[in-house]
């Protein structure tokens, strides 16, 4: 079975490779004929113009013509081949990224209880890129290689036989060496993605839960957790840059031992006239081409076996194939809605603890059934069982007698719908998210269902109405998303109902309670001088002594290579250096950007998905702090070579000299037009990126939402889309680089036909002789190279300005010094005041708060109640400092809260949010999480005050539990708990409170208001209630409406007006739960 699905795996992956929208027989036409020509046909060529251009032969012109010919149409084939080579990488990109992404999605839940999203998300953005593209890489590579090696190899045997034995006769050795580093980079790549992925994960979870950072002041600890996880990245990839230059290292000494030999059996044979010095001199040349293949050749291979470290958990989710059990259950029975569940058992995998024991229910069509108990005995357990996130240990769930597995996915959950307790809503518009999932539904099912769930009442007054777009709603209240969440459930009218209730007040009218409880209780820049300065000047004083008959020639052979040895030891070194360099600049800028982003204002994190910031920090600052060493070093190595050599060349001709200059001007214009190209190409790039990690990372977060919608297929034409678009904009990079790569080419072989007919000018009229042009040709070549790099580097460069331009322009905000603007620390007792306040979210300017005014005597407990969307949440907001007022002011004993610290600030003024946000430490991390100073005996007081300690007390690990991302492993009064506990620690003298307990069953939230009302007697307290029960004995109760205070007073009080809100929304509460 396993081979099967790696079989299939292979059949789906090769289509990534083969589908470029070009036809592929062309494409294997221009690839094959370019190795032909460069590595068979093109050395046999150069050879009789070698003889002809440096001997005395009549058919020079001829022979160099035919030559450039060859070489301007191998210039053509290799653009060709690259454009497609390409496009053929990109589309295997795009189409693995597509095919993992579906794979991901049929995960089950357990999956995602495991993996964090933001780890994900890195999968997808880079390890597949990373992946595909090497394949097409490693197909044309090894085969242009091994071409040239083999087509070098029977040239050089025919000059001699010996020589060539000696140098294959080293090849097993270095093979050896080969394979040890490349299984060490295997085991290192493995170790550096699950590295990378703790980074995203942690940064990820970062983004997505800056408000309760913020609330808490607790920046500084997200701060150290990343650098952490970021100082550990740099330490397992420093490995890999030691195992680097180290297997360099070994390669280029073996090469150079080799070298030496053939220096020293070369001049053995000539003096032995087996060989003369033209045949050695040709042999050298290609003995170093060949040398050279090799060497890309044990490159690709070190490459690959990185590629296959990567590859690991790609290959581990393509292989898993979740489709299969995902999609099992084929019956589409007819539906009236009875449920039966018989002795059912179950036990999450992370933990093995057994949750449901033999439990049975029966639920009749029609029926409304209220679960009710404890938190964390099973109630949101059975939930996920009856919408097929898990599968029960033992005993069966069935639909009207149908075992639910057995039944279609994407019907049984058109029929079977959710509304959660933190409902999820996607990036889109209003419409789209009523209609997800159900794509038969038309406008006026998405009309019906919004005005049954009271949504058209605040859509309506909304300038964009249902095209209103969700990118993350900030304004859009608790009760604003769960009202649209709960549209998909309506738009079927007829079907039972299953109510998980923590407030017995919301059950009242069901017809059937179920009550669950459980049974049991420096580099040097010498290096640079020395290579490319002293080495030409040597190496020429080597071939004069080496090709000729003289005295000295071996000795200078024995200098030269002392010199390459001291060189590949300095060229070692600085790389060594130079990787390091690389990568602390990448883990500081990280760390910087990661700093920038958490200080940035709220209204930041509204406009920008966590994924897409995620990416920012994994991708581009790994590019721009890699790119920085790279462009110093590489400038500088090419500038020194490029002058070493035109010393050189000025010395044997300065009249060809001059001749390179003239095409110079050219070349530059075209790679500052192709650079600037490029920039704009990279900037489009980079927003495509993120656009595509923002989908993937909402989509991996919010996975519960879609299986319960069977809405996979949705998500996957998102994603789709985007990463089309992705492919087309990165396809014109692609034509850009092969266009610029291919014009860049041609100007040097105009310049070379041109010394080429130049020289042979000044030899026909003895101004120069063959031995000087051979030199200048050489040194030419080199130059030409050098100069080549340099142009790749501004290309480059102008890409890496692409990429960085939001990194640069987060690092330019400075957003810390506005945050921590505040320097005063008074003293504290908790008296509010809100004067004239007026607030529009920046997202859409939208007017929320007008003219709001509100007092708050300390230690007065106060209840702000209203209609959803009218502004309580934003009042909320404003008082953690979230958002700034467009006008009015906010005091805290008489003090504007912007003037005052903000670490003390939030220590002094606690939040429970709706929404409680845990992070994936321990239960001990997260309710000391932002409170340095906090103890153990800390904990356990407010951990029994929030009635923590009595389900952590019968759990295996107990305060050391991890909660996994978001708290997934906790259950929702659980984690409200934790959070609750965590407002505690601090001891704040403000306290507010926005539903913090409507996840908590009766008796657990009768003990934390008790708990609460005894710590409360020296606190303020802020209540946001909409169980409006629960705020009676508030000190005073203020009505929210339409941005301002519309009435306060006591329940009393406001009870005496029938015709105000209050006495409205509680009549109507009261009705609901009669």
């Amino acid at each position: 079975m396993k081979s099967l699905k790696i079989s299939n795996f292979s059949k789906r992956f090769s289509i990534c490779i083969r589908n470029t929208g070009h036809p592929s027989d062309s494409r294997i036409f221009f690839w094959l004929a370019n190795v032909f020509v460069s590595s068979i046909y093109e050395p046999a060529m150069f050879k009789q113009m070698n003889k002809d251009m440096f001997g005395d032969g009549p058919h020079v012109i001829s022979s160099c013509s035919k030559w450039q010919s060859l070489r301007l149409f191998l210039i053509i084939l290799t653009s060709i081949r690259q454009h497609y080579m390409g496009l053929a990488k990109l589309r295997a990109t795009v189409d693995l990224r597509n095919l993992v992404y579906e794979n991901i999605l049929e995960q089950p839940i357990s999956f995602f209880d495991q993996n964090q999203s933001g780890e994900l998300s890195t999968l997808l953005a880079s390890n597949c890129g990373t992946i595909a593209s090497y394949t097409p890489d490693l197909i044309a590579s090894v085969a242009k290689d091994i071409f040239f090696v083999v087509g070098d190899v029977m040239y050089v045997v025919n000059l001699s036989w010996q020589l060539t034995l000696l140098v294959l006769v080293s090849a097993p050795v270095i093979g050896l060496v080969t394979i040890h580093f490349g299984d060490k980079k295997r085991m290192l790549s493995e170790e550096i993605v699950a590295s990378e992925a703790r980074c995203n994960g942690t940064s990820g979870e970062a983004f997505s839960g800056a408000r309760t950072i913020r609330s808490m002041a607790a920046e500084s600890n997200e701060l150290r957790k990343y650098y952490l996880v970021n100082e550990e990245n740099y330490s397992i990839r420093s490995k890999d840059v030691g195992s680097d230059s180290t297997h360099g290292f070994l390669v280029d000494f073996a090469w150079r031992l080799i070298s030496w030999g053939v220096y020293v059996c070369g001049h053995y044979l000539r003096e032995c006239n087996i060989m003369d010095g033209q045949g050695l001199s040709v042999f050298v040349v290609y003995h170093c081409r060949s040398l050279g293949a090799l060497t890309r050749l044990i490159k690709t291979y070190s490459d690959g076996m990185k590629t296959i470290g990567k590859s690991k958990k790609v290959l581990e989710i393509l292989s898993s194939n979740p489709k299969s059990q995902l999609n099992s259950g084929i019956e589409t029975p007819n539906v009236v809605g009875g449920i039966t569940i018989e002795n059912v058992d179950f036990a999450y995998e992370i933990n093995g603890k057994r949750i449901l024991k033999s439990l049975n229910l029966s639920i009749a069509p029609g029926q409304t059934v209220a679960l009710v108990g404890p938190s964390g005995h099973g109630k949101s357990t059975i939930v996920s069982l009856l919408q097929r996130f898990y599968a029960p240990t033992s005993g069966r769930i069935l639909l009207d007698q149908t075992p639910i597995v057995n039944i279609d996915h994407k019907f049984y959950h058109s029929k079977v719908a959710l509304v959660g307790q933190e409902p999820v809503l996607f990036s889109g518009t209003i419409r789209e998210n009523i209609l997800y999932g159900y794509d038969e539904g038309t406008e006026a099912d998405m009309i019906r269902v919004a005005r049954m769930a009271n949504v058209d009442e605040f859509v309506s007054k909304m300038t964009g109405g249902y095209d209103t777009v969700i990118v993350w709603w900030p304004e859009a209240e608790g009760g604003y998303r769960q009202s649209v969440g709960s549209q998909s459930s309506d738009l079927d009218p007829r079907r039972g109902h299953v109510c998980p209730g923590c407030g017995i007040g919301g059950v009242g009218s069901a017809s059937s309670w179920q009550m669950l409880r459980r049974d049991d209780s420096d580099c040097d820049s010498s290096s640079a001088i020395n290579c490319f300065l002293y080495e030409p000047i040597l190496y020429k004083r080597m071939q004069s002594d080496m090709f000729r008959d003289g005295p000295h020639d071996l000795s200078s052979c024995v200098k030269w290579q002392l010199v390459r040895l001291v060189t590949i030891i300095l060229l070692s070194t600085k790389e060594y250096y130079m990787g390091l360099a690389k990568l602390r600049a990448t883990v500081d800028l990280r760390n910087s950007v990661h700093e920038n982003i958490l200080h940035q204002p709220i209204s930041f994190f509204d406009q920008n998905q966590s994924g897409e910031l995620s990416t920012l920090l994994s991708s581009n600052c790994g590019t721009i702090a890699s790119y920085t060493p790279e462009l110093i070093a590489s400038v500088a190595t090419d500038v020194f070579m490029v002058i070493g050599d035109g010393m050189l060349l000025l010395t044997c001709s300065w009249q060809l000299t001059l001749t390179i200059l003239l095409s110079a001007p050219a070349i530059s214009f075209v790679s500052i037009y192709f650079g600037n190209e490029r920039k704009m190409i990279s900037e489009e790039t980079v927003a495509s990126d993120s656009r595509c990690s923002g989908i993937t990372g909402e989509a991996f977060s919010g996975a519960r939402t879609i299986r319960s919608m069977a809405a996979e297929s949705n998500e996957l034409r998102r994603y789709n889309l985007v990463n089309e678009e992705y492919y087309n904009i990165r396809s014109k990079d692609v034509g850009s680089d092969s266009s610029h790569g291919f014009l860049v080419n041609f100007g040097w072989r105009l310049d070379s036909l041109l010394i080429y007919w130049y020289g042979h000018y000044l030899r026909k009229y003895n101004r120069l002789d063959g031995q000087e042009f051979h030199t200048f040709v050489i040194y030419h070549f080199r130059a030409i190279y050098a100069l080549t790099r340099l142009i790749k580097l501004h290309s480059e460069g102008m890409k890496t300005i692409g990429k960085s331009k939001k990194v640069l322009d987060l690092l330019s905000s400075d957003p810390k010094s506005k945050l921590l603007s505040g320097t005063e620390k008074p003293s504290v007792i908790g008296g509010i005041t809100i004067e004239d306040v007026d607030f529009a979210y920046e997202i859409d300017g939208k007017r929320i708060l007008k003219s709001l005014n509100l007092s708050i005597a300390p230690g007065q407990t106060v209840a702000l109640v209203g209609p959803s969307g009218h502004g309580k949440s934003t009042l909320v907001s404003l008082l953690q400092r979230f958002y700034a007022p467009s006008s009015g002011r906010i005091l805290l004993d008489g003090t504007p809260i912007e003037n005052i610290d903000h670490k003390f600030y939030h220590s002094k003024v606690a939040l429970v949010a709706q929404e409680p946000v845990l992070f994936s430490g321990t239960i001990r991390e997260n309710i000391l999480y932002g409170y340095d100073e906090g103890s153990e005996e800390d904990m356990m007081r407010v951990a029994r005050m929030a009635n923590v300690d009595e389900f952590v007390s019968k759990m295996a690990d107990g305060y050391d539990t991890v909660c996994g991302e978001r708290g997934v492993r906790l259950s929702g009064g659980q984690k409200q708990r934790v959070a609750i506990a965590r407002a505690l620690v601090r001891n704040p003298q403000v306290l507010i409170l926005d539903e913090a307990t409507s996840a908590l069953d009766v008796e657990s939230e009768a003990l934390v208001q008790e708990a609460l009302s005894r710590c409360s007697q020296d606190m303020t307290v802020l209540v946001i209630a909409h169980r409006l029960s629960t705020v009676r004995n508030a000190d005073k109760i203020a009505v929210i409406e339409n941005g301002s205070v519309s009435a306060q007073g006591t329940h009393e009080e406001l009870m005496e007006d029938s015709e105000g809100t209050y006495f409205k929304l509680v009549t109507r509460q009261s009705n609901v739960i009669g």
